[in-house]
């Protein structure tokens, strides 16, 4: 496994060898493996982070292995590794070897999900291998030109993927960031008339393409310019948003040339952009950043007034600012009073829930909005987030309460609340324990079905004071399910 910076790489063997990549946020854990499974977190993406945490897996000093060893011995080195793995030949001699070929041939004809994970794996290959060609010429005007080249290539081989996990999407987005850097590290840079060409390039890239990928170059050119680059970047875009007739399309740009105002702290031009288009939220954050809140109160405040049907999406948003003004003025109760309606709204974003509570308790008012909101909660047809609310304020019998009538929605969250009450209230857990087990013996089938059962009837005998009322239980479900084979030899692993 090698660490670098926040981020783990491993190859972890299976029934084939996998290469997991992770990165370790504030607040977030992205696992990326070339394996067939289609969900979010893959058992190889598991191992990876067990060994990262636990630290089973140092990391290996490649660099001060290598420096001990002879010219001779590293040469032999790699032509082994040469002989093992091929392809490495072409990503090591970059400079002569056909970029674009490489390119065109993993991207040609139709790739289903699982070959499209295997030719992104391909492709980041390559883009390692332009990175550490570049590292030692930075001033390399042919590998740019390459570079650019394959973009098209890339783009235009994007009909031929099944995208459906953004994998290849999101490499071009690291094919472009990449081009960017070195384009600005390069002599390139330095002209002005090659610096407004690149800005042009990539802001035509973004504005034709039709794939949801236009961030990823509106992003290279607003890391990319420098207040020298301004006057030429502005003019484009706003030639662009003048000439552009789809809505989403003018929306970007505009974003796009906010963006950069803001990077120049150019407040004036921000906030006049702002209002002659109509980008009312933008507006509102930036006032609020200069401390304007009157005026942020007042936009806000007409912006929810005058919102039609279309635009009741826009709502939870503008009451989310709304608290955050009031917030700063010091009107404690408007802001608590606006942001609980938000949380109703929107009751699993627990960040604003957090800074309900924040608030509330530096009134000294938290249990009394805590009821208010639990008795919302309750009224409420899903209660999926009243349980998850109740676990998160530690009113564990409510959520027990509540629980024990979701085990056909929401048998994940009955066993989360089992697991977490278990040690407070062991027979109230026991219960759930149970109520699981019914559930998922009646509408499930299969022996993995059946063996989770079992454990939560295990779980029951250990928790509850009343094993006999979990003992007949076992035995109604023995009498029931007669020819269930697979489900009485495991209840026959209970003992």
């Amino acid at each position: 496994m090698i660490k670098e910076g926040n981020k783990f790489s491993a190859t972890v063997l299976g029934s084939d060898d996998y290469t997991t990549e992770i990165e370790i946020g504030e607040n977030s854990i992205r696992v990326g493996c070339d394996c067939p499974y289609e969900g979010e977190f893959c058992k190889h993406g598991a191992a990876v982070l067990y060994a990262a945490i636990n630290e089973k897996i140092k990391e290996p000093r490649f660099k001060e292995v290598l420096e001990g060893k002879t010219k001779e011995e590293l040469i032999e080195y790699l032509l082994f590794i040469l002989k093992e793995e091929p392809k490495f030949a072409s990503r090591i001699n970059l400079r002569k070897s056909n970029l674009q070929k490489e390119i065109e041939k993993l991207t040609f004809g139709y790739h289903d999900y699982h070959e499209t994970r295997a030719a992104v794996k391909e492709l980041k290959g390559i883009l390692r291998g332009v990175e550490f060609a570049s590292k030692n010429d930075v001033s390399s005007s042919d590998m740019i030109k390459k570079m650019e080249l394959c973009i098209k290539i890339l783009l235009k081989g994007i009909e031929s993927f099944d995208d459906s996990d953004g994998l290849y999407g999101e490499f071009i987005g690291s094919w472009v960031k990449l081009y960017s850097e070195l384009f600005k590290k390069s002599d390139l840079s330095s002209n002005k008339e090659k610096r407004e060409e690149f800005v042009e390039t990539i802001l035509n890239y973004g504005i034709k393409n039709d794939y949801g990928l236009e961030d990823y170059f509106y992003d290279a050119i607003l890391e990319f310019i420098d207040e020298s680059d301004l006057d030429f970047a502005e003019a484009k875009i706003r030639g662009r948003i003048d000439s552009t007739k789809d809505k989403y399309d003018k929306d970007t740009l505009i974003n796009l040339l906010l963006e950069i105002y803001s990077k120049f702290n150019l407040n004036d031009e921000f906030i006049h952009l702002a209002k002659a288009y109509g980008q009312a939220e933008e507006l509102i954050e930036k006032l609020i950043e200069l401390n304007n809140l009157d005026e942020a109160l007042r936009l806000c405040d007409n912006q929810i007034k005058n919102l039609n049907g279309d635009e009741e999406f826009k709502k939870n948003d503008l009451l989310k600012l709304k608290s955050k003004i009031l917030e700063k003025v010091g009107d404690d109760i408007p802001a608590i009073e606006n942001l609980f309606y938000y949380v109703t709204e929107n009751p699993t974003e627990y960040e604003s829930i957090k800074k309900l509570k924040q608030l509330c308790l530096a009134k000294n008012i938290w249990v009394e909005w805590k009821e208010k909101l639990i008795d919302y909660l309750d009224r409420d047809g899903d209660k999926y987030p009243l349980v998850k609310f109740c676990l998160f304020e530690k009113e564990y019998l409510k959520a027990y309460e509540t629980a024990m009538f979701m085990c056909q929605e929401h048998p994940r969250a009955v066993e989360k609340t089992a697991i977490v009450i278990e040690k407070d209230y062991p027979n109230e857990s026991a219960d759930l324990y149970q109520r699981l087990a019914k559930q998922v013996i009646s509408y499930a089938a299969g022996r993995d079905s059946y063996r989770s059962a079992v454990e939560c009837l295990k779980k029951a005998l250990i928790l509850s004071d009343n094993k006999n009322k979990v003992i007949k239980l076992i035995s109604s479900i023995r009498k029931a399910n007669p020819k269930k084979y697979a489900l009485l030899e495991e209840l026959g692993r209970i003992k």
